[in-house]
């Protein structure tokens, strides 16, 4: 699903901006959040961006970051500042990694409304405010799969700010 929302988003900024992704055409650059199971390859096509789960094809280059950089991305740190840093670790092709990593530091990702194209209304509100919650309590310095899917899922069932008390 993460795969689905994620093209969605980055090929909708890319029209409305009429960005142009011709110089990563034909480019597959791996994305991977070091500890977590999220692992996704971004395929560029005749201007288009084509995100699918990893298949063990050649890449021509590969991001890894930890999972507190997702947050600082959330935050909008620059990607670059984080590249300095050396929080962001590109094997490659750096400078297609770095374009697909200044893509998507640009997009405003309305997960909102486009979980609710697919799903609705009603529980697209629920699995954002689910999201939002997790968001707020997660501990991006020990991140946990499985931690992270329990809290989901209390979250989604029981939307409140005290739930993070029970666990």
């Amino acid at each position: 699903m993460a795969h689905f929302l994620l093209e969605i988003a980055i090929n909708k900024f890319c029209n409305n901006a009429n960005l142009d992704l011709s110089d990563l055409d034909g480019q597959r650059i791996n994305l991977k959040v070091s500890k977590t199971p999220f692992e996704t390859n971004f395929i560029f096509l005749n201007n288009r961006v084509h995100v699918l789960a990893t298949d063990g094809s050649s890449l021509d280059a590969e991001i890894i970051i930890e999972p507190k950089v997702v947050k600082s991305l959330f935050n909008k740190t620059p990607a670059k500042e984080l590249l300095k840093k050396d929080e962001i670790k590109i094997t490659g092709n750096v400078k297609s990694a770095q374009l697909l990593l200044e893509v998507i530091e640009q997009v405003d990702f309305d997960v909102e409304e486009i979980m609710a194209n697919i799903f609705g209304d009603m529980p697209s509100q629920a699995m954002i405010k689910a999201g939002n919650l997790l968001k707020e309590n997660i501990d991006f310095e020990n991140l946990s799969f499985e931690k992270l899917k329990q809290d989901f899922a209390r979250f989604v069932v029981s939307p409140t700010k005290d739930s993070s008390a029970n666990s």
